[in-house]
């Protein structure tokens, strides 16, 4: 005798046995086979969309933080400069014997320093008959501060069309009273020698090379590193902005 669904009570001892072929004949076949649960390939798919969802949220959080560094570290660089034009200003009429303040960056080097120059050894003036009495170079003694940007950062001196960048320490200089704005540089030789201005200072990712204090590289003008970065720029007039 056929048993309608409305006479089944829940206290009935074969409530399941008769409630569940009732439950396959109204289910379709999809939704009796959803009830059996997740297929393999389906498992692997849904793993497989995480896994990508996750490498993709990691490399943006690097990326981040890269830019992140990079900011701060270069708003560090203009601070330093900005201390640097002050402390020529400053100093005139206080220290007779230190000429102008500058600061040396090492290109593919994460150090730069901020260094007093002081004047040249029997010159009774910083400048003589118009001419310029310090070396305009760091020296021993002359160190004030060593500043160190982030680890994954480094230094790279650009040329003005931001091409290649150049291999040479480069030397930025304020010298009092109005503060004149000077920039050097080794030349191929090893000597100092006047670079244009503007001067372009280049923070990128990077790590120093390891064999940079066994074997100084090349001084021929290298690509521009396709990572990120961030510039800071001096010009003639001293202006320093940052990009």
């Amino acid at each position: 005798m056929a048993i309608k669904l409305s006479e089944i009570r829940p206290s009935d001892k074969n409530f399941g046995k008769i409630l569940k072929p009732k439950l396959n004949l109204c289910l379709s076949v999809d939704a009796r086979r959803s009830l059996a649960g997740f297929t393999t390939i389906e498992i692997a798919v849904v793993i497989g969309i995480t896994l990508f969802l996750s490498a993709t949220l990691l490399t943006y959080n690097r990326r981040t933080q890269i830019q992140l560094e990079l900011f701060r570290d270069q708003a560090v660089v203009v601070g330093a400069l900005n201390r640097t034009k002050a402390l020529a200003i400053e100093k005139f009429n206080i220290a007779p014997d230190t000429c102008g303040f500058g600061i040396h960056f090492t290109p593919y080097s994460r150090n730069f320093v901020i260094f007093q120059d002081l004047i040249s050894t029997g010159s009774p003036n910083c400048k003589v008959g118009g001419a310029y009495q310090g070396n305009s170079q760091l020296d021993s003694g002359e160190e004030i501060e060593t500043l160190t940007l982030s680890s994954r950062l480094r230094f790279a001196i650009a040329d003005s069309s931001l091409i290649s960048e150049s291999l040479r320490d480069a030397y930025i200089l304020f010298i009092a009273p109005d503060p004149t704005t000077t920039s050097t540089r080794l030349n191929s030789g090893g000597s100092l020698e006047t670079a244009p201005l503007p001067i372009t200072i280049r923070i990128e990712e990077g790590n120093p090379p390891e064999n940079r204090l066994k074997a100084p590289p090349s001084r021929t003008p290298q690509p521009i590193n396709p990572a990120p970065y961030a510039l800071v720029k001096v010009s003639k007039a001293g202006q320093i902005t940052s990009e």
